[in-house]
């Protein structure tokens, strides 16, 4: 609302009168006036709908601007087929680049609908769900334990309420919520206060809607993400200096063909078609459609793969990535508290099964052991699962993370359901900061009431006179509480989140407080942990053989982190682990001199990732940052590549992220990796396959200039291997489906075995150029011999025939080169083997039908001429063959 009052500093019932409202809801006309009054309650999104500024901006680079100025040209000059083919290439490029793009800020808008969080609210005294878009200032909203806050909401009456607010302050500690009005607090500290995009860990509450969409905390600072610059990726940037490079040396090359044709006395007009077509077919008008093809493969493909990636090229510059920085808790790990150690009665257990599953068993030394034969064991299973506020609905736990491990570890040893209709909860003090420890009263059928306490190691034993000892409850010695505080050290030093467990019984006791909290039975610990994901491993394994360095970023304490890194590969000997206290104490320069040997960022805020993704980046790293918070998106838009949580993630981070995980899985950013090396190396062998063919045609073309070939039945005429009509239609061919076939082949079986590529590695490196030139004046010379055969045998019209055929066939000889350089067979993407077939057919038709023979200048050749022509192509073969083996 505008001129909003500071609702924190007000007392409930004059929030409630002063919204018009009440504590049954508003009537639902009043609501669907609020509704029209107020809009949606979503965040907008920068330049939401607008496809026609998408189509045009698919028109905007230089070679296409090349491209249309040589098409005009053609028009100009009367060249109307020219014109067309050239205008049909770009449009094609226009509509498949604006195509995916589109399709790609769909799937971004279906993700965020198939995750449209609901919320319980009342309205006219009734509970209804409804989508969380429909709420308005005044609405009453139900919060309880699990569900999102989904607006800005003023608590008026709270149960031992607690919100996780991580997404939006960054601290990771649930935050204690009441209805009693703040007063001035800063934002961290308004405790009456619930903010969008927070969570309830603990508790129940309501509260009344304050701010919805755009006015919200977080729509304000959804408001200042808006404002950053679109990153160039790699590619976009190799691409742009191409393109550059490409059309100086075009101009120049219409230059040169034109004066050194009209030297030769060659026609001006022909001269200027000829210039014309060398410089359409030096230029790649194919390159942009087949990036944009090949791009947006790879988003389909990772979209099959829970990946929703935002803009097409961000899948490219992933595969640029050599630093990943992730997130643990979803993304390395399960993000579900498991039960994983037990010490009870002097017995270390190991509980197997992980997340939320009640299948597993209990292990001492390695062997299987029945539970129920152990008195120590299932006593404090029982007390797990009956100070605890976490309930099963269905398979599943929900409730405090902690506490659902606790229920799920008692599942594996009982029925905890028969377990809890049996002793019933009848009081409980709950657990807080200051005692660190809860309390559960429960009453038998048989009238016996029973103190189940849980809580810190160090904070519970002092309230133990007695531990549970081979089924009976012993005196508790100072060597016991010892022992006990040794073990839990222990369990803490392997990563493991320790709680102890006691009870006592009370008879006569009704309801219990602080004071009833003494002379407790000790029955051990449990060690909790977040399970590293399982398909985890061999993605980290992946990227240690990829050259990619992964570096855990987290808020969880150092010592965990480290102990996690060590179990998945992460931290090896002399690396670091870095805390955001000793990040805060550090100057860039001193950060950035030990960034390539820290492993781990643990106890860091959000606030601390751009910092990271700064230092990363001066040291000249191409980064991948993961995040889900509000405070996460300056990061994600400053690393190379952002990726958001698609789960848990804030629609702020997946708004300033390039990819958005659908699964918040660290595979799948492994996997976009890969796929982004295959694109690369796609675009790449395109490059190869384009700039081969383009050089040999304008040698052909060149070298015939120089050597001054005569027309046989002419001979004061100059003849030339390739009319300008014929290098616009090998153009056509080689710029057509089998080079736009390149972007479909598989990945190299290298792919993930080579280190990444330098951020500004140049796409035409020494040996690349080297080939292309190789592989260039190789066809050129064994074009032009078959020309020189066919004047000698027929005249100009058989030898330009041998000539453009010969091109067109021998460009299949360059695929199979190029394929060879990357280990990849040939007949392993079936369709450029389609491609070559229908490119072989069409350049027969052009041959051999009386129609196109008009419109190309070609004749009808023999077999001898055939069989000529097919072994010169055979030696190119064997030579591009023999040159890749020598100089792979």
């Amino acid at each position: 609302m505008r001129n909003a009052p500071a609702w924190h500093t007000m007392h409930a019932d004059d929030i409630i009168k002063a919204l018009g409202s009440s504590h049954d809801g508003l009537a639902e006309a009043e609501a669907r006036s609020r509704l029209a009054e107020h809009g949606f309650n979503e965040l907008a999104r920068k330049g939401k709908s607008n496809p026609l500024r998408l189509f045009l901006s698919q028109f905007g680079s230089f070679l296409v601007l090349l491209l249309a100025a040589a098409a005009l040209f053609s028009f100009a000059i009367g060249h109307h087929i020219d014109g067309a083919v050239i205008v049909f290439i770009v449009f094609a490029n226009g509509v498949l680049g604006f195509v995916q793009e589109h399709k790609a800020e769909r799937a971004v808008e279906s993700l965020k609908r198939m995750m449209a969080p609901k919320a319980l609210v009342l309205r006219g005294g009734k509970r209804m769900l409804m989508q969380t878009k429909e709420l308005v200032p005044g609405d009453i909203v139900i919060l309880e334990e699990g569900s999102s806050v989904p607006a800005d909401v003023r608590v008026i009456s709270s149960v031992s309420m607690k919100l996780d607010e991580s997404a939006l302050t960054g601290e990771s500690a649930p935050v204690k919520k009441h209805a009693a009005p703040c007063m001035d607090a800063p934002l961290a500290e308004r405790a009456c206060m619930a903010y969008m995009g927070t969570s309830v860990a603990y508790g129940r509450g309501r509260g009344i809607v304050v701010a919805t969409g755009m006015g919200t905390e977080m729509g304000k600072i959804a408001v200042m993400v808006e404002g950053g610059t679109k990153k160039s990726t790699p590619l976009e940037e190799q691409l742009s200096r191409f393109g550059r490079s490409l059309g100086i040396m075009v101009m120049v090359i219409c230059a040169l063909v034109f004066v050194g044709g009209v030297l030769r006395s060659y026609e001006p007009l022909d001269m200027a078609m000829t210039g014309i077509a060398l410089a359409v077919a030096a230029v790649p008008e194919g390159l942009p459609a087949v990036v944009t093809i090949t791009l947006a493969l790879g988003v389909q493909r990772m979209s099959r793969r829970k990946a929703i990636v935002r803009r097409l090229h961000a899948v490219e510059t992933l595969g640029a990535v050599d630093v990943i920085c992730t997130d643990k808790t979803g993304t390395l790990t399960e993000n579900r508290m498991t039960v994983r150690r037990i010490w009870t009665d002097g017995m270390h257990v190991s509980v197997t099964g992980t997340g939320h599953s009640t299948e597993g068993e209990f292990h001492v030394m390695g062997k299987a052991i029945n539970p129920e034969q152990h008195t120590g064991l299932m006593t404090l299973l029982r007390c797990a699962a009956l100070c605890n506020n976490a309930e099963m609905h269905g398979e599943k736990p929900v409730g405090d993370p902690t506490e659902a491990a606790l229920l799920v570890a008692a599942h594996k040893a009982m029925d905890v359901a028969k377990l809890k209709a049996h002793a019933r909860r009848i009081s409980e003090v709950p657990f807080s900061s200051d005692r660190k420890m809860m309390s559960a009263l429960c009453k038998t059928p048989a009238g016996d009431a029973i103190l189940f306490a849980k809580g810190a190691p160090e904070h519970l034993l002092k309230k133990c006179s007695r531990v549970l000892t081979r089924g009976r409850s012993e005196a508790m010695t100072e060597a016991r509480r010892k022992d006990a505080l040794d073990n839990a050290t222990a369990l803490a030093a392997g990563a493991f989140r320790v709680l102890a467990l006691a009870y006592r019984p009370a008879p006569g006791l009704a309801e219990v407080n602080e004071t009833e909290e003494r002379d407790l039975t000790f029955l051990g610990m449990v060690g909790m942990m977040d399970p590293p994901r399982a398909e985890v491993m061999p993605s980290l394994q992946l990227c240690r053989q990829a050259g990619i360095r992964v570096v855990m970023v987290t808020g969880d304490h150092e010592e965990t982190s480290k102990a996690i890194a060590k179990e998945l590969g992460i931290f090896k000997d002399g690396d670091l682990v870095m805390t955001g206290a000793q990040m805060q104490s550090m100057s860039d320069a001193e950060l950035t001199g030990m960034a390539d040997r820290i492993s781990v960022f643990a106890r860091v805020s959000p606030s601390h990732k751009l910092r990271i993704v700064r230092v990363l980046k001066a040291k000249g790293h191409t980064v991948a940052m993961t995040g889900d918070g509000v405070n996460d998106a300056p990061a994600l838009k400053r690393a190379d590549i952002g990726v958001a949580m698609g789960i848990r993630g804030t629609d702020v981070a997946k708004e300033a992220a390039d990819m958005v995980l659908a699964d918040d899985n660290f595979s799948t950013v492994v996997a976009a990796v890969s796929e982004g090396r295959a694109i690369y190396d796609n675009i790449r062998k395109f490059v190869h396959f384009l700039l081969a063919t383009n050089l040999g045609e304008v040698l052909i073309v060149a070298l015939a200039l120089l050597i001054g070939f005569r027309d046989p039945a002419n001979p004061a005429r100059m003849a030339l291997p390739l009319t300008a009509m014929q290098l616009l239609w090998v153009n056509l061919l080689s710029d057509g489906l089998p080079a736009i076939s390149l972007g479909v082949d598989p990945p190299a079986p290298d792919a993930m075995k080579r280190p990444p590529r330098r951020k500004h590695e140049r796409m035409m490196d020494f040996p690349f150029a080297m080939d292309v030139a190789f592989t260039g004046i190789l066809v050129s010379f064994a074009v032009l011999s078959l020309f020189a055969y066919g004047l000698d045998r027929g005249g100009t019209g058989k030898a330009t025939t041998l000539a453009l055929t010969a091109l067109i066939v021998s460009e299949f000889a360059i695929l199979q080169s190029i394929k060879q350089r990357y280990r990849i067979r040939l007949r392993s993407n079936r369709l450029l083997l389609a491609s070559m077939a229908a490119s072989l057919a069409l350049q027969v038709a052009v041959v051999y039908d009386p129609a196109l023979q008009s419109i190309f200048g070609t004749v009808a050749l023999d077999v001898m001429d055939w069989a000529y022509m097919l072994a010169v192509v055979a030696f190119i073969t064997v030579l591009l063959w023999v040159k890749g083996k020598l100089f792979r």
